[in-house]
């Protein structure tokens, strides 16, 4: 299982692969960042088919908001 990142607009960010660690059932990737700030974050999980490419579980999707960041005025 794999999962995509997206800000509140859809838009999906680039993995640059990871690691998994099967024994300790823990996984990391690395991704770009967002060029702005997003309101939210959506983690999207999916299962990879190959040939037929990811297949969605929206079931699992989940959403992260962002707070606004008072110190440097960022939103």
């Amino acid at each position: 299982m794999g999962f995509d990142l997206a800000d509140h607009e859809g838009n999906v960010l680039e993995s640059h692969g990871g690691h998994v660690y099967p024994l300790e059932g823990e996984a990391a990737k690395s991704y770009d960042a967002f060029p702005t700030r997003p309101k939210s974050i959506t983690v999207k999980p999916y299962l990879d088919r190959g040939m037929q490419g990811k297949q969605y579980i929206p079931e699992l999707e989940f959403v992260v908001p962002v707070p606004e960041n008072p110190e440097d005025g960022s939103k």
